[in-house]
């Protein structure tokens, strides 16, 4: 299970700690880390401005990417699933990434200034293709600061209250003896229960889920999802969808609730 220092945060001050003072404190208690990912140096936003088909090989293409500097860069990439405006990874040369320096190089005879990067190469989970970044990320800003440090957990069997950001929050409270940050919730009071004969909802095996719960929200517009929403999902490996996919694997990773959203058509 992946936990972000950032999101953390939320709910408890951590600053005084480094990554690996947080690391001891967690092994200590008994969560095992199997790792701390953090996005390397020279990493940068950078913004696809032009797309070239390869004079010499079919399946790569020749990007003109904006990383902030005066001149575009020219880079060579394998993949396909971004379009001109996009804003992705870009590795300059003298990156680091997977034990292997980024080095400008020539690729079947044009010439490439660094690599663009999928979320997988930089310690995600996202394989397919490269890592579109939110929009209102800034060109040219190092990754890593603004997706700061990951820890992956292993989380054991009798330790269920820790799958989430606020059960770990809790853990390293107790240990710290720090105060959890308070914050408010929303009431649901007012809202009323639905006859569930009028939605077709019916449970077919009381023995073997004797209680299923439903929230019926209407006039919902499915959109992207703002870029707080992104940027905490994405740091942690997921890939944003939109509103409504965000939202419930949101919850399941602050609180350990996992939910599903249907569409009541």
């Amino acid at each position: 299970m992946k936990i972000s220092i950032d999101w953390l945060g939320d709910h408890i001050d951590l600053s005084e700690y480094n990554d690996s003072e947080i690391s001891d404190l967690l092994t200590f208690s008994g969560i095992e880390v199997e790792g701390i990912i953090k996005i390397p140096d020279k990493v940068v936003v950078a913004q696809i401005s032009k797309i070239e088909s390869h004079p010499n090989a079919d399946k790569l293409l020749v990007c003109q990417v904006d990383d902030g500097q005066k001149e575009l860069r020219q880079i060579v990439c394998g993949a396909n699933n971004f379009s001109e405006g996009d804003k992705v990874p870009l590795a300059l040369p003298g990156a680091v990434i997977k034990d292997f320096e980024i080095k400008e190089a020539k690729l079947r005879g044009v010439e490439s200034k660094g690599m663009l990067c999928s979320q997988s190469e930089l310690g995600g989970q996202d394989s397919e293709g490269l890592w579109i970044l939110p929009k209102e990320s800034k060109i040219g800003l190092n990754l890593n600061e603004f997706f700061p440090s990951v820890f992956d957990l292993e989380i054991t069997p009798n330790r269920p209250d820790c799958l989430s950001h606020i059960g770990v929050a809790r853990e390293l409270s107790a240990i710290c003896s720090k105060k959890l940050k308070q914050r408010d919730n929303n009431s649901a009071d007012e809202l009323s229960l639905v006859d569930t004969t009028d939605e077709a909802i019916k449970i077919q095996d009381t023995n073997l889920c004797p209680l299923y719960t439903l929230r019926k929200i209407t006039n919902v517009k499915v959109s992207p999802s703002p870029y707080w929403l992104q940027a905490k999902l994405e740091a942690i490996g997921l890939r944003s969808i939109n509103n409504v996919v965000d939202v419930t694997n949101y919850v399941m990773m602050e609180l350990g609730q996992p939910l599903h959203a249907f569409d009541s058509d």
